[in-house]
């Protein structure tokens, strides 16, 4: 059985949401990973996780607010990634990569909606 991992939303302005989350809602800061596309915040909630999505190139920048992604947390990527082959589905990213302390993989779910998986890396 998959557990979900984090949901990811598209923000405009990281600091303004991290702030709201951090201090409006009480949320937890697990991180923040910041590379030459995106800036990514994650915030604990309960069991889970909200990652915060803030996109530097204004043409890749979708609605505001819409929920980007849905992870679910894997303990084998490759076991995984494989069967996703097998049963033909659309993979979004090439080969899992690794981003911080998670093997991560994206791929698309049956009416196009973007899903990830995330290995924990000790």
């Amino acid at each position: 059985m998959l557990h979900m991992n984090h949901v990811g939303i598209i923000v405009k302005d990281s600091i303004i949401s991290r702030k709201f989350y951090l201090e409006v809602l009480g949320l937890e800061l697990e991180g923040i990973h910041e590379d030459e596309r995106v800036i990514l915040t994650f915030l604990k909630a309960g069991q889970g996780t909200i990652e915060l999505i803030e996109k530097k190139n204004v043409e890749e920048v979708l609605p505001r607010g819409v929920v980007e992604h849905i992870a679910f947390t894997v303990e084998n990527m490759e076991e995984k990634v494989n069967k996703l082959k097998e049963c033909n589905v659309t993979l979004i990213s090439g080969e899992p990569y690794i981003v911080g302390k998670k093997k991560i993989f994206f791929f698309q779910g049956p009416d196009g909606e973007k899903l990830e998986f995330v290995e924990i890396l000790a």
